[in-house]
């Protein structure tokens, strides 16, 4: 039986979060995701999504900046990352969570002020879809905020697709501006968010495509992951 990309993800992502690796996750991405919040106008009266949200750590922190009346939902396609997101989030009274793809989301027209993927949209089977979907959930002026770590000027990154068994699409940085362009966004503009943490030297193996401890440096201050923002201006 050929299963479909939807079902590959969320079979992935199931098994990922049994493994642990959502924790994984959140450690690798949190700085990436602390520099688009900065990029970010969050205030108390808006609604966020976090597509791909895992284990909701992103849902989070952006639901904390947007109390008392602001609503942060989070979708994902693994069960069990939203089961564990839900958990997690117990203690939140403004966080919502639900299983559900990207190219056929359950909310309305113009709903979100504003919209985040971390690490996600290059899952799915189509990209110009998904965005596409982004722009029809995303209010007037609202503006969509893309990290990814794995695209083409990050050269590393590349062997990522062998180690994953999923189709990953592996854009350039200006193939993403003009995907989002392409889906109707505007004033799309892309900047690299640098991990500051310092590498340890004495416990470095070589893994995830970094041979050795200076490949590793390269990119934490030279490459950065990269965002990409988009705005729907109509």
């Amino acid at each position: 039986m050929n299963l479909s990309q939807e079902t590959k993800v969320a079979e992935e992502f199931n098994e990922w979060q049994g493994k642990g690796r959502a924790e994984a996750m959140q450690n690798e991405h949190i700085i990436a995701v602390q520099g688009a919040l900065k990029e970010m106008k969050l205030c108390n009266n808006i609604k966020i999504l976090d597509m791909g949200c895992g284990n909701g750590y992103a849902t989070r922190l952006m639901a904390e900046k947007i109390t008392p009346n602001g609503e942060a939902y989070g979708i994902d396609l693994s069960e069990n990352m939203i089961k564990s997101a839900t958990e997690l989030s117990k203690n939140f009274n403004n966080t919502h969570f639900k299983v559900s793809n990207f190219s056929s989301m359950p909310f309305e027209d113009n709903f979100f002020d504003i919209i985040l993927s971390v690490e996600s949209i290059y899952y799915c089977d189509d990209m110009f879809k998904t965005v596409k979907e982004v722009k029809r959930t995303l209010k007037t002026g609202g503006k969509f905020y893309c990290i990814t770590y794995f695209f083409k000027e990050h050269h590393n990154s590349e062997i990522w697709a062998d180690y994953v068994p999923l189709k990953m699409h592996y854009l350039s940085e200006n193939e993403y501006k003009q995907l989002f362009y392409d889906s109707g966004l505007t004033e799309v503009y892309t900047k690299r968010i640098f991990d500051p943490r310092p590498v340890d030297k004495e416990n470095f193996k070589p893994k995830w495509g970094y041979n050795s401890v200076e490949e590793l440096i390269n990119f934490k201050e030279n490459i950065g992951a990269l965002l990409v923002v988009g705005t729907n201006a109509s």
